[in-house]
């Protein structure tokens, strides 16, 4: 139908759209690059660690931001 035409037309359009978004920002990113250590990887040492695991399970830590402790660790 007419309808369904449009539909896929629209999809192929929406998604050449964002595809070319994506590619003109990724051009444009620059000052990003990769750390050769991570807060993830030195966990272990970690001295907050440390004091939660001698809490009983679960401990709840809040913080300033949604998920500032999670990609910190």
């Amino acid at each position: 139908s007419i309808a369904s035409r449009w539909q896929v037309l629209l999809a192929i359009v929406i998604s050449v759209i964002t595809l070319l978004d994506l590619s003109w920002v990724s051009q444009r990113i620059t000052y990003a690059f990769m750390v050769p250590e991570t807060p993830m990887t030195r966990i272990e040492e970690s001295p907050v660690r440390q004091q939660l695991i001698a809490l009983p399970a679960p401990a709840r830590i809040f913080g300033p931001g949604p998920n500032l402790l999670t990609i910190t660790g």
